[in-house]
């Protein structure tokens, strides 16, 4: 229950404005003066707490470094590649509790991207690659060119130049 301050000289527009307040949800405290009001508002005022002060992001990014860094300990017990380790408790982390947050791409970015590309550089076998270097090279391009037409028709979407574009997801 959150608690308001309500000041007000007038006891019976005090009186109405508690009992609105206490009607929904809120624990009312009146002041009939500034004064007394501003008194009131230091004595209730708590510091707050350590949780408060740190923002949301950085103890989300602090979560997900640890969460890596536990699968990086269990992937060397497990004997399975650290990229799919990070991506299947990704997913379970996901479908389990699907969070609303303000995160920009750059967290990601600079954080995760550069695990799973120097992951997977290290497991790289250049034997295998020069095998199927050809696949390769049509898978990347089918790929690129899915990226590309999907940005374009996203942006035409975005700038009200395309009305209905088909959904690829």
């Amino acid at each position: 229950m959150h608690q308001i301050l309500i000041v007000e000289d007038d006891s019976d527009i005090a009186e109405s404005l508690r009992y609105s307040f206490r009607r929904e949800g809120f624990l009312p405290v009146a002041a009939e003066s500034g004064e007394k009001g501003f008194k009131l508002a230091l004595r209730e005022k708590k510091p707050p707490s350590l949780m408060e002060q740190f923002p949301a992001t950085k103890t989300l990014i602090i979560e997900l470094l640890l969460i890596v860094s536990l699968v990086a300990l269990a992937v060397r017990r497990l004997r399975i590649p650290y990229t799919v380790a990070l991506v299947v408790v990704g997913s379970l982390i996901t479908f389990q509790q699907p969070l609303e947050i303000d995160l920009t791409a750059e967290p990601i970015l600079s954080l995760f991207i550069p695990l799973l590309v120097s992951e997977a550089a290290f497991r790289l076998e250049f034997k295998a690659l020069r095998e199927n270097w050809l696949p390769i090279v049509a898978l990347d391009i089918k790929t690129d060119r899915f990226a590309n037409d999907r940005t374009e028709i996203e942006t035409l979407r975005f700038l009200g130049g395309l009305a209905t574009a088909p959904d690829f997801e």
